[in-house]
């Protein structure tokens, strides 16, 4: 795109091999490295899911559409949400719902889809400092 150069794009070509994650692959590897960091240290993870919710995707359920849409952004996006929802029932692990503050504070928070606006992140540090007083660290 316009945002990268030939140079660029020749070395992720050349020394870069593109790998398909499935939203289950990286349930898995978050699973275990939840497990590993609370073996290792008794620390907890603090993940923040997508923002899915969108004026430009209403549609719920592309599946009956094909694999390219099953595989489509907006379909990982809320498949990966639901994992991540899924993976905070562990006790070492909180989830920031910027999914659930973008459509609170409407998506018009979110104009292109994908970077929130200054209202949405100041929620954002908002919900990080909460969950963090809640885990008892020090300083929030």
């Amino acid at each position: 795109g316009p945002y990268i150069g030939p140079r660029l794009l020749e070395w992720l070509r050349r020394d870069f091999e593109p790998v398909r994650r499935t939203v289950s692959d990286m349930a898995q590897d978050l699973t275990a490295l939840a497990g590993e960091v609370s073996a290792r240290t008794g620390a907890a993870l603090l993940v923040q899911n997508l923002i899915a919710s969108s004026a430009l995707n209403r549609i719920s359920n592309y599946a009956w559409l094909g694999d390219s849409f099953s595989e489509s952004l907006p379909v990982m996006a809320m498949e990966a949400n639901l994992m991540l929802s899924d993976l905070s029932r562990a006790p070492n692990v909180s989830m920031i719902d910027s999914d659930a503050l973008a459509a609170d504070l409407g998506v018009r928070h979110v104009p292109d889809g994908a970077h929130a606006s200054r209202e949405l992140l100041e929620a954002q540090r908002g919900e990080f400092h909460r969950v963090l007083r809640v885990r008892g660290i020090p300083g929030f």
